[in-house]
């Protein structure tokens, strides 16, 4: 009995090493291409519980995320450019802030150059009359729609009437205008002596050219603010020497547009001065 028992041990033990010793040669014969890949470990997201957050198969989970975040202001910090900011072009720029301040100087300086014109000088000019309006049936009217103005002579100037129950009321007009005209009426045909100026109302339109320039210089300086304002909200989107040069622009003809306004007053009291005058 016993000898039966030693003999089954003895063979499972030489059973168990040549198991043992094929699979050593199996392993020993297997090359590196024919190893199966490693599985990758998958990543998983950290999931952070808040302390005293419930927990269970209701509970939520709250999962926080990190990103990066770059500073306002581009690489040069605070007041650099946007990156994000979109492209804006200099042509741009130049089409909103100095071809519209362009366009008001001019009409700036059109009004100066007709107020100068409008002036009565001591001669007949049928520019003196442009400002003069008819009221016509609640409407106003210039007078170039109802009749047409010519020089008479040196000091007269004449209106021709298109509808003569028009005379009267249109040389009233003219009385009432603040020129200090008395236009006498024949018909269809209205006659407009224009007086020599006195010495003393020679004075006043030389003061009245100072005070108009002044205001037109004014104007065109509150041109620069705007196109300055315009040109602040897009700076940061522009290279400063595109900046520069579009505040170079704007400078010039604002300077260009107030030369014009002193040219004109200079060259208008000029010729105040140089005119005969007559007694009171």
């Amino acid at each position: 009995m016993l000898l039966n028992t030693l003999r089954v041990s003895a063979g499972r033990v030489a059973a168990s090493q040549a198991l043992r010793t094929r699979a050593a040669s199996a392993i020993l014969a297997t090359t590196p291409a024919d190893r199966p890949a490693p599985t990758p470990l998958a990543v998983q997201p950290i999931m952070l519980m808040p302390t005293g957050a419930p927990s269970g198969p209701g509970a939520s989970i709250i999962m926080r995320h990190y990103s990066s975040k770059k500073k306002a202001g581009g690489k040069g910090g605070k007041g650099g450019k946007d990156d994000n900011a979109p492209e804006v072009r200099i042509e741009d720029v130049i089409a909103s802030t100095v071809t519209p301040s362009k366009q008001k100087i001019s009409r700036t300086i059109e009004v100066f150059r007709t107020d100068l014109a409008q002036m009565r000088m001591g001669v007949a000019n049928p520019a003196i009359l442009e400002s003069v309006t008819v009221d016509v049936k609640g409407m106003s009217m210039s007078l170039r729609n109802l009749c047409q103005v010519s020089v008479l002579n040196p000091q007269t100037l004449q209106l021709n009437v298109f509808d003569a129950s028009m005379s009267e009321p249109i040389a009233e007009a003219i009385r009432g205008g603040g020129m200090g005209l008395n236009p006498s009426t024949e018909g269809n045909i209205i006659k407009v002596p224009v007086p020599r100026v006195t010495k003393e109302y020679r004075e006043s339109l030389v003061k009245q050219i100072e005070k108009d320039s002044e205001h037109s210089k004014i104007s065109i300086r509150n041109i620069r603010q705007a196109a300055l304002r315009d040109l602040k909200k897009v700076e940061s989107s522009l290279p400063k020497d595109s900046v520069k040069r579009v505040e170079k622009d704007i400078q010039k003809v604002i300077d260009d547009g107030i030369k014009e306004i002193d040219s004109m007053a200079t060259q208008k009291t000029k010729a105040l001065l140089n005119m005969e005058v007559r007694d009171k």
